[in-house]
């Protein structure tokens, strides 16, 4: 497997952000954390530290794609990482859109 270039990725999330605005965060977590698909898949909202000056997301879970099982990350710990000012901004965008009535 090869990895995408830069351009390859700008492309990719330019396209992403503009046919699949409700995908993007998604990609872009994938994209700026190095989480696997399982465990993005398996975040919920209070995994996520959306405080300005913390802004941190903890891998707590996987769901495996094949059964769509809950279970430890693949590192059987939980993982913190550090979240970039731009997956910040769309995390708590789409946090704010799912959360109003």
């Amino acid at each position: 497997m090869k990895a995408l270039t830069r351009e390859q990725v700008n492309i990719f999330m330019a396209t992403a952000g503009r046919e699949k605005a409700h995908y993007f965060p998604i990609f872009l977590t994938l994209y700026q954390t190095g989480v696997r698909i399982g465990e993005c898949v398996g975040l919920q909202w209070p995994d996520l530290r959306i405080d300005p000056k913390v802004r941190e997301i903890e891998v707590q879970r996987s769901i495996d794609d094949k059964t769509g099982a809950v279970g430890t990350t693949k590192s059987s710990k939980a993982q913190g990482g550090g979240v970039a000012f731009t997956l910040h901004r769309s995390l708590l965008a789409t946090h704010v859109r799912h959360a109003a009535p």
